[in-house]
């Protein structure tokens, strides 16, 4: 048995599509504005919560539910301006994007497209915090690539993220 909070998590994930906490991948067959709430429950609490627990679950719960919804979620919600003046919850954009988009991992068509368009939309905000959050990452990117193109390793968040194999099993 979970949390309180877990509970409370799943429980608000049914409320919006019947046994979705338990199969993710069902998210395809709801209608799209459905698909866009679901998504952007989780978005909120990957990169705007404030409790770590909320932060593990919606980024882990996020990685099962279809790519393609997953992503475009992301693009969408990734120029919210509540995300982009707040330091913190910009990071965890970051370290979200690089969940689906890995930057340590040579790709030879993205180019990590989803890391850039987190670093664009943070150079592009009104916050001093956030931008520089945004042109620090980007010389991270530039400045640690191998001979291969990839970044050496991952944030430790998101290798923590990639190693779970039940998404709501939080690591302590």
């Amino acid at each position: 048995m979970g949390s309180q909070y877990e509970t409370t998590f799943r429980a608000r994930l049914d409320s919006m599509a019947a046994g979705l906490s338990a199969d993710p991948g069902g998210l395809r067959a709801l209608a799209p504005e459905t698909q866009r709430r679901v998504v952007g429950f989780l978005f909120e609490c990957a990169c705007m919560a404030q409790n770590e627990e909320a932060i593990r679950m919606g980024t882990s719960y996020l990685r099962r539910v279809p790519r393609s919804l997953a992503i475009a979620g992301i693009r969408t919600e990734m120029t919210n301006p509540e995300l982009l003046e707040d330091e913190y919850a910009y990071r965890r954009l970051l370290t979200l994007c690089e969940c689906f988009d890995p930057p340590w991992v040579p790709q030879v068509n993205s180019r990590h497209e989803l890391v850039r368009a987190a670093i664009d939309a943070g150079l592009a905000s009104g916050d001093s915090e956030v931008k520089a959050v945004a042109a620090s990452y980007a010389d991270r990117l530039s400045a640690e690539r191998t001979p291969t193109g990839a970044i050496e390793s991952p944030s430790p968040f998101v290798a923590m993220v990639h190693e779970q194999s039940d998404p709501l099993r939080l690591v302590a």
